[in-house]
């Protein structure tokens, strides 16, 4: 079982699989923000980025884990 790590981030091409996965792992999907350049882009070193930025949580885990997939 995972114990609260302090940060996973993977980018994916299809998200459905990535969610699935995580799912498996005792993670539900908590937020989903559609990147689009901007300060999120800029912040991550691609100012150009387009991606759907999905964050599952797991369950059960104090404090709560929030960590992230993106799809690009």
């Amino acid at each position: 079982m995972i114990l609260n790590p302090d940060h996973i981030a993977i980018a994916v091409a299809d998200a459905g699989p990535a969610i699935d996965f995580f799912a498996l792992l005792g993670f539900r999907k908590d937020h989903v923000a559609i990147i689009d350049g901007g300060l999120p882009a800029r912040y991550m070193g691609m100012p150009d980025m387009k991606a759907q930025h999905i964050t599952p949580a797991l369950e059960g885990a104090d404090p709560q884990i929030r960590d992230s997939a993106s799809s690009v």
